[in-house]
């Protein structure tokens, strides 16, 4: 491997990250500058592909320096989920235009969550059938091995457990191993401990109220904090869009693709079509599925290019914040949204 090629890599990606950062003083606008790296990801990942080969030392090389900024930014996010959720249900509570409908809120949340999963899990299993898709015609190497190994295990825990004992799963048995992320569903749980401290919150401004004002108080307080630091965060975006994107496409094999292409093909298609269903979800309810796509294309493409829902939730936050949707609404669908499948 020629050192001084990777170098020379990693100068350009710094040359490329000092240009967003002008951007950035000169006042350019967010979702411009998540479009520029995406686009100058892409070109860099094509040219470092097309120069090396997705499989040469070089490019491994390189992506593992790239893999600093790129999956550096998405460590930062997770880190920030569990205390972002946890506060921001609570706050919710605090909040008295909020308290007063939280149970009507959290029940059509929670169901258009659920049926919209329903109908993406439909969607994916008509478009299987009908591309005529079948596992055995994938030729599986490591990767693929071991994420059937990974879901054989997962059916194996679930397959004999009843509804009833799935739904106690969700429960928070030990919440201080849940904010760890130890459990697939360790954020859910999450927001129902943090609900069940909100509705003690409620309880005790109705008897000591001195109490509750001081807890509110306190808790105000840590999610100005933790606020900031997820703007902190989210200000490092566009880097984390460019390492990621330019790793993704320099290392993809395009010809391994090609194979693939009916499962590609069917992926797509089915992604196409949930997308147009939520576009028309937004005109029946009398939004501009224009302005929408337009404030929400960056966390989409973040969450397309990172594959990590619970480190697309910050970013997820603040779009829907752009749209108009209150901050403990948009804690709240995103805390749910990112595990209900």
């Amino acid at each position: 491997m020629n050192t001084a090629f990777v170098v020379i890599n990693v100068a350009i990606m710094l040359i490329i990250i000092v240009g967003l950062y002008y951007m950035q003083k000169k006042h350019v606008s967010f979702s411009k500058r998540v479009f520029a790296a995406l686009g100058l990801g892409i070109v860099f990942g094509f040219a470092l592909q097309f120069i090396y080969g997705p499989a040469s030392e070089v490019v491994t090389a390189t992506a593992d320096w790239f893999n600093l900024v790129g999956n550096g930014y998405v460590k930062f996010l997770q880190m920030i989920v569990m205390p972002l959720v946890f506060i921001s249900i609570l706050a919710a509570f605090t909040k008295l235009k909020l308290t007063n409908n939280i149970g009507k809120i959290s029940t059509l949340i929670l169901g258009i969550l659920i049926g919209t999963t329903a109908v993406a899990a439909t969607v994916g299993i008509v478009t299987a059938i009908g591309f005529d898709l079948e596992a055995v015609q994938i030729e599986q190497g490591d990767a693929e091995t071991a994420r059937a190994e990974q879901l054989e295990q997962t059916y194996g825990e679930i397959a004999d457990k009843t509804l009833p004992q799935q739904i106690l799963e969700l429960l928070p048995g030990n919440p201080f191993l849940d904010f760890t992320g130890a459990r697939p569903t360790s954020t859910i749980s999450v927001v129902i401990f943090a609900a069940f401290l909100g509705i003690a919150y409620l309880g005790v401004r109705r008897k000591t109220p001195e109490h509750a004002e001081l807890f509110a108080k306190i808790v105000d307080s840590v999610y100005a904090i933790v606020m900031r630091v997820v703007t902190l965060i989210l200000r490092l975006t566009p880097y984390g869009v460019l390492a990621i994107m330019t790793r993704t496409v320099a290392t993809s094999d395009v010809a391994a693709i090609v194979n693939l292409g009916k499962f590609v093909g069917a992926s797509y298609v089915a992604l196409i079509v949930m997308f147009i269903i939520h576009l028309l979800l937004l005109i029946i309810a009398g939004l501009n599925p224009v302005t929408y796509v337009k404030k929400a294309f960056p966390v989409l493409t973040f969450a397309f290019t990172s594959r990590t829902s619970a480190g697309a939730l910050p970013l997820n936050i603040k779009t829907q914040k752009s749209l108009g949707v209150p901050e403990a609404i948009a804690n709240f669908s995103g805390s749910f949204g990112l595990t209900i499948g």
